[in-house]
Formats: structure tokens, C-alpha cells, sequence
């Protein structure tokens, strides 16, 4: 597990001040479907994914999961 600040928020702290156009989502949901994909298939199971355990950095448009105290492995 990679723990680093990438000077990211998360998305419940981000939403209510700056609003996201379409395209903006639809790279995160697809981003987001892949790293599920990816962590699935490493049977690893994110138990709580909401707003507040995706971490968004506008700057780079590059998001992260955070898996602190949300995780279970098979």
C-alpha cells in the first residue's frame, strides 16, 4: 500500500465548492471503474467507497483511493 500526499482532497470537501462538467466525471467514474478492476483481481475488497475516500487533486486531474481502515483481503 502506497501512502504519499499528492497534495489531493477529497471529493465531499471538493464538490459542494466547485462543480465538474461531464467530461470531468465521466474520466473519473472510468478511472475509478479501472482501479476496482485492478484491486479486485488482486482479491482486495475496498469495503466504504464514498466522496470522502476519493482523494482529487484538480492540478493534475490524477485521484487516488484511500483504503485506511476500509479494507479486506480474501
Amino acid at each position: 500500500m502506497l501512502l504519499e500526499d499528492f497534495r489531493g482532497e477529497s471529493l465531499n470537501r471538493i464538490l459542494p465548492h466547485q462543480s465538474l462538467d461531464l467530461q470531468a466525471v465521466l474520466q473519473l467514474v472510468i478511472h475509478l471503474a479501472e482501479i476496482l478492476e485492478h484491486v479486485h483481481l488482486a482479491h482486495i475488497i475496498h469495503k466504504d467507497i464514498n466522496s470522502s475516500n476519493i482523494v482529487w487533486n484538480p492540478a493534475t486531474h490524477q485521484f487516488k483511493l484511500n483504503f485506511q481502515h476500509n479494507l479486506f483481503c480474501r
